[in-house]
């Protein structure tokens, strides 16, 4: 059994509750459009004063351990569907690796939200506006949304290939088509993208 106690958030300092806030609208993203939506809406309440109310914090909490259990419930093994759970965590364990993790997990998926959201519209995959959209929420929350002084997009694009879903010499990555929809269910979820494709995403950053 997992405990999950909200009370935790009160005792967060804002930065780690930001961070936090990453992987929910993560969650969002890659099941759940309404549930975006409410994040998008419910910033003021989420991060304004010293934690999130006992409603607000129980729904955030809830509706992301649903999204993730139903998701590892189908997929236990990470043979397809559980692969969309990695949504914007190829860049960003890249940008953790060249930075020598100075950049923080959730400032990192955020990061790796936009650029991914990016190469999913470069390849038409998604459909325009998209990485807007993400961007806006991360921005909104007081997340980065671009590459941190200093990092060379040539070195991310360089760092992914160490990642898990590297096979052959092939990056893969989960990207989302719209809100709550994920692209590549005829591939497994996993979609190969070029690093010039990948390097135009980080450079329009």
């Amino acid at each position: 059994m997992v405990v999950v106690d909200t009370r935790a958030l009160d005792t967060l300092p804002p930065a780690r509750l930001r961070e936090g806030l990453a992987e929910a609208i993560k969650h969002g993203v890659i099941a759940d459009a309404a549930y975006f939506g409410w994040i998008a809406t419910s910033l003021r309440q989420i991060l304004h004063g010293d934690a999130p109310d006992d409603a607000t914090a129980m729904h955030l909490v809830r509706r992301s351990i649903e999204i993730k259990v139903a998701v590892v419930r189908q997929d236990e093994r990470e043979g397809g569907l559980r692969k969309i759970l990695n949504f914007g965590h190829t860049i960003a364990h890249a940008i953790e690796h060249v930075t020598a993790y100075g950049v923080p997990h959730g400032d990192a998926v955020a990061i790796g939200m936009v650029a991914e959201a990016i190469l999913a519209e470069r390849l038409r995959l998604a459909e325009r506006g998209l990485a807007d959209a993400i961007a806006t929420v991360c921005d909104a929350a007081g997340l980065p949304v671009r590459l941190p002084d200093g990092v060379n997009p040539t070195e991310v694009v360089s760092a992914t290939r160490g990642d898990k879903k590297s096979r052959g010499g092939h990056v893969e990555y989960a990207l989302p088509r719209a809100l709550g929809e994920m692209a590549g269910s005829e591939s497994g979820y996993a979609v190969r993208a070029s690093e010039a494709d990948v390097l135009r995403a980080l450079e329009h950053l």
